[in-house]
């Protein structure tokens, strides 16, 4: 597919990283990733992802378990490199992509009829 006719960017998804070892607290980290968007909405996200958190156990006798964060940036990082070289290649290979969601709002999202979907499964999840 022809990577001149999509927007590629870096965006990111949220994520349970596990609990903090010393008082239960959910860690929530972010997963970033590539997507590209055509014209028309429809998107796909690349199969590469990066975390920035983890709980790490049993890392030290003395102090035990804590959370490990990507504080400099570096999976951002990547991910940016990543969106670069799809860029500068001028194509993607969709064995490598997961068609997602449509853009909200978009022509592929109102096709797609997601929002009666999702309104019809949240009627009956009562």
């Amino acid at each position: 597919m022809n990577a001149a006719d999509l927007e590629i960017e870096v965006t990111f998804d949220q994520y349970s990283a596990g609990r903090h070892p010393e008082d239960g607290t959910p860690v929530i980290g972010e997963s970033y990733f590539v997507i590209a968007t055509a014209a028309d909405g429809r998107r796909w996200a690349h199969v590469r992802r990066w975390n920035n958190a983890a709980v790490v156990r049993d890392v030290d006798a003395e102090f035990g378990a804590y959370v490990e964060r990507d504080w400099e940036g570096a999976g951002e990082a990547a991910a940016e490199k990543l969106a670069e070289r799809v860029r500068a290649a001028g194509e993607i290979n969709l064995a490598h992509w997961d068609e997602i969601d449509p853009a909200y709002a978009s022509v592929a999202y109102q096709r797609s009829g997601i929002e009666a979907e999702r309104a019809l499964m949240d009627r009956f999840a009562e």
